[in-house]
């Protein structure tokens, strides 16, 4: 059933799992797409509010990623999956989950 989600429901859900907020995957697909403002940015923080989760968006420079606590979303620039979870930064690395959100990617930092 996670297949038939939308990549930004997915992120979402992988998301709330990383921070073991207890939501029902149904919960949080339908929560977001019945957003006015679906599938934007404003419609999963308004989401994220509405299950008591403090989040903020902003623009950051890729080398400022240390400074931000994990796990966090990023918007990317992949039309199909325009939404990455990231769960750990190191000096050289990021590991996150994005496409399948099932399984974290190690990338360079760069």
């Amino acid at each position: 059933m996670f297949s038939l989600f939308e990549p930004n429901v997915k992120a979402t859900i992988a998301f709330l799992k990383l921070l073991n907020v207890n939501v029902n995957k149904a919960t949080v697909n339908e929560t977001l797409q019945n957003h006015p403002d679906w599938p934007s940015l404003l419609c999963v923080s308004d989401s994220l509010n509405s299950w008591n989760i403090p989040n903020a968006a902003g623009k950051i420079e890729v080398a400022a990623i240390d400074g931000l606590p994990t796990p966090f979303m990023a918007h990317t620039n992949d039309k199909e999956h325009p939404l990455s979870v990231v769960s750990v930064v190191t000096e050289n690395t990021v590991q996150l989950y994005s496409k399948n959100y099932h399984q974290p990617v190690l990338k360079s930092k760069e």
